[in-house]
């Protein structure tokens, strides 16, 4: 289990809720935990005495703060509960609506989640873009590139990086499945994989086997926040595929590091990535894709250059941490100027 790393002056409380592997039984029982957990939440609120309840993820989270009566209440879908399990389950549909209509302000991450959020119930005017941002002081075009090769004791060739984990939402084994057709032009390439859930990786390693490639890839596993921005450096292309998404930060990460991205065709990039000038832009779960967008970077110098002056450009102009969070402060801080103008008066 990864530790959750807290910021100096952070203090961390639980409630009462326990996580099961099915989604849908995890809800169900926490549901009919309810009374217990909302008990508690009331009485760290009564302790706290916070100023803002600030929400990341509609259930349970979201539903807890909108079930405490608590105000003012900001909510940050933080994407799949929104993009995906609103739309599939109903339930998971009626929260969300009850939810977004009684938060005060709404933050999402791109502008296809902020639109999902209104159609959802939550007031235009209340929806506000923020993104998760990149810490630019970390993330940069400065950073070590040999640390990766030496950490891993890798040889020359071409480095692959995928940063999501490996649940089936990633399309890992699309990646994986490229493999064969990209050692066919550089015999020496390395897919390195990074995850922090250990759940798939048994069949991810048996498919890798099963194509005769399980010498090209690097089963790193779970690597430190400050590890992070070395990973992104030392790749020559950083490959994201998954079937939803809402912004993704190892994208803009590597990015930031001067690193050629490949993602995969989704609402969200039509915010800011353009196909060809800042990233490459493939279809849905399409090995053969991923297997020539991933050569064209290593083998065309110029559109490996372009697109890493153009990332880098995008990354600074749109997900920079400091200046997304600025934005986030004045927010809160208006919010709190007017509910305090409301109690007065």
């Amino acid at each position: 289990m990864v530790e959750t790393q807290l910021p100096e002056g952070a203090i961390l409380h639980y409630l009462p809720e326990k996580k099961l592997n099915n989604k849908k039984l995890s809800f169900a029982y926490n549901f009919f935990r309810l009374p217990l957990i909302m008990g508690e939440l009331k009485r760290l609120l009564r302790e706290i005495t916070p100023h803002i309840i600030h929400a990341h993820q509609i259930t349970p989270y979201g539903l807890w703060a909108t079930l405490s009566g608590f105000q003012p209440f900001i909510m940050t879908p933080i994407g799949s509960d929104l993009l995906v399990l609103a739309r599939k389950m109903k339930l998971y549909g009626i929260v969300s609506t009850y939810v977004l209509k009684k938060a005060a302000l709404v933050t999402g991450d791109s502008i296809v989640l902020n639109e999902t959020c209104i159609g959802f119930g939550a007031k235009r005017e209340n929806v506000y873009l923020i993104q998760n941002g990149v810490d630019m002081r970390m993330f940069s075009d400065n950073v070590d590139k040999a640390f990766l090769r030496n950490r891993l004791g890798l040889c020359n060739g071409p480095i692959i990086l995928s940063g999501r984990t490996i649940a089936p939402l990633y399309n890992i084994d699309c990646i994986i499945k490229a493999m064969p057709s990209i050692l066919k032009c550089y015999h020496d390439a390395k897919l390195v994989l990074l995850y922090y859930s250990f759940e798939h990786e048994a069949s991810l390693k048996a498919l890798a086997k099963d194509l005769y490639v399980e010498d090209a890839i690097v089963f790193a596993g779970h690597v430190t926040y400050e590890e992070m921005p070395y990973y992104h450096a030392g790749a020559d292309v950083s490959v994201s595929v998954p079937s939803s998404d809402s912004s993704p930060c190892s994208v803009y990460e590597s990015m930031a590091c001067g690193t050629p991205v490949v993602v995969s065709d989704l609402p969200w990039t039509e915010h800011f990535i353009r196909d060809g000038q800042n990233a490459l832009v493939v279809p849905l779960r399409d090995p053969s894709a991923i297997a020539s967008a991933v050569i064209k970077i290593i083998g065309e110098r110029e559109l490996k250059e372009k697109l890493k002056e153009n990332g880098l450009a995008t990354a600074r102009q749109y997900v920079d941490y400091e200046s997304n969070m600025k934005k986030m402060e004045e927010l809160m801080e208006n919010l709190l100027k007017n509910s305090l103008r409301r109690s007065a008066s």
